[in-house]
């Protein structure tokens, strides 16, 4: 983040508001020709909300005058101002005022999720999810030397089942791990993952030894055990 943008941020917490980033699930054309447009591939967000279309190009924050590049900067002329969005945008080659409004990003302190045998497990934040069947959950971190790189998981690994119990979320994987791990058993994952030979992704099936399982973040509302806040396994983020 450069600090022109971090200046924003920083004044804007200074003056006691939220200068958390809207959550906006559109995916931009990636700008090989360097033309420093930012123009919607595709979008996910509820028309009630901020109505784009596909190949809309951005232009400019109507009350933030200055030409739109990157969405770095779209984001930093809209902090604070998500519940009146006014863009200029160009649409079939006539520039037009879309108007609507944004919901704030998640809080990164919220964020939570599963780590056991060395493997963080947490749900996917991919804007384009809702393109591709694919598991909620994925490994976003590996741990070196760990049980689970033993096991040969990867980092972007989807977990699709647990000894053929489909997982859905952070929240219903824990009490599976935790008895687990209590019976000191070895699990079997159906893990997707990408780059198959004749398909986008391959299937692949790995057993884990189960160990060290935690939870990190805030306490799950649904956890499936009844002792959990007393588990020594909780860890703060």
């Amino acid at each position: 983040m450069s600090m022109k943008y971090a200046c924003t941020i920083i004044n804007l917490l200074k003056e006691g508001k939220n200068p958390s980033p809207p959550k906006a699930p559109v995916v931009y054309y990636t700008d090989l020709d360097d033309r420093k447009i930012l123009r919607v591939a595709k979008t996910f967000l509820a028309k009630d909300l901020l109505p784009l279309q596909a190949d809309d190009v951005i232009l400019e924050v109507s009350n933030k005058p200055g030409k739109i590049d990157n969405e770095t900067q779209l984001f930093d002329k809209l902090r604070c101002q998500l519940d009146a969005i006014d863009l200029r945008v160009e649409r079939a080659g006539k520039a037009i005022s879309v108007q609507g409004k944004l919901q704030v990003e998640d809080d990164l302190r919220n964020r939570s999720g599963v780590k056991a045998s060395g493997v963080l497990f947490a749900v996917s934040g991919f804007r384009d999810i809702q393109d591709f069947t694919l598991p909620r959950v994925r490994a976003h971190f590996i741990e070196p030397g760990s049980l689970g790189s033993a096991a040969e998981l990867q980092t972007g690994d989807y977990l699709e089942a647990i000894d053929d119990v489909v997982i859905a979320n952070s929240e219903q994987l824990l009490p599976i791990l935790q008895s687990a791990q209590k019976a000191d058993k070895v699990v079997r994952l159906k893990i997707k993952r990408s780059g198959g030979n004749r398909s986008a992704f391959a299937y692949v099936d790995r057993l884990l030894k189960v160990a060290n399982v935690s939870w990190l973040g805030p306490a799950p509302t649904v956890v499936g055990t009844s002792d959990f806040a007393q588990s020594p396994n909780t860890q703060k983020p």
